[in-house]
């Protein structure tokens, strides 16, 4: 089964199964306690609805390592590197 969540650029996050959490604001966290392909092949999409008022607001520019990149950026990586797909809107 896959699970899904969305993320409301205006502050409100929404979440389909599994219903534990595949995102919260701790991390991830799913069946056997990791998100998206990690999670015994389970597959997990996150929807981002007013994505571009997101990015406008998460402009902050952080260090990574000998890079930096914005916030929203960072946030995109933190989902990539957890197997998360994420559907901008």
């Amino acid at each position: 089964m896959a699970g899904w969540a969305w993320v409301d650029g205006t502050g409100g996050v929404r979440q389909g199964w599994p219903h534990s959490g595949a995102v919260s604001c701790g991390g991830a966290a799913g069946p056997g306690g990791a998100a998206g392909g990690a999670a015994g092949g389970a597959e997990f999409t996150l929807r981002w609805d007013h994505s571009a008022e997101s990015r406008a607001r998460l402009a902050e520019r952080v260090s990574v390592g000998d890079r930096e990149v914005t916030l929203f950026e960072l946030l995109l990586q933190i989902f990539e590197d957890r197997g998360l797909r994420v559907d901008l809107r």
